[in-house]
């Protein structure tokens, strides 16, 4: 079977491979300009967590998918060797209360006081 290339036509008429390198599609995905983008990532602040309990890739899945079900999280990951978890949130100050809760409710165990950093 021969592998082909999807090339997808864009509003200025030219062709991108990849979606995230067409400004346009950038722009409609997250509804905002790159320049924006940038100063976003600048205001996140990150909580990191002393969690017990993650075994497995599953678990770090689960510990994350979790996480992000909070409002006002941006990102997260979770490493079951170390077991820290960072999550990341946007401008405003993370609810630690509301993602400590999440990962209690997945059945795992948060050790020690969060750490916040701007």
């Amino acid at each position: 079977m021969q592998n082909t290339l999807h090339l997808k036509p864009v509003a200025d008429g030219r062709l991108y491979r990849r979606p995230e390198t067409n400004p346009f599609y950038q722009r409609w995905m997250h509804g905002i300009t790159p320049c924006e983008a940038r100063t976003t990532v600048k205001s996140m602040s990150e909580v990191q967590l002393q969690v017990s309990g993650m075994t497995c890739g599953h678990c770090e899945k689960a510990v994350v998918k979790a996480v992000l079900q909070v409002q006002g999280v941006a990102a997260a990951r979770a490493d079951r060797t170390t077991g820290q978890v960072v999550v990341s949130t946007g401008g405003a100050d993370p609810d630690v209360a509301a993602i400590v809760a999440s990962i209690v409710d997945e059945g795992y165990a948060v050790h020690g006081q969060p750490v916040v950093t701007a």
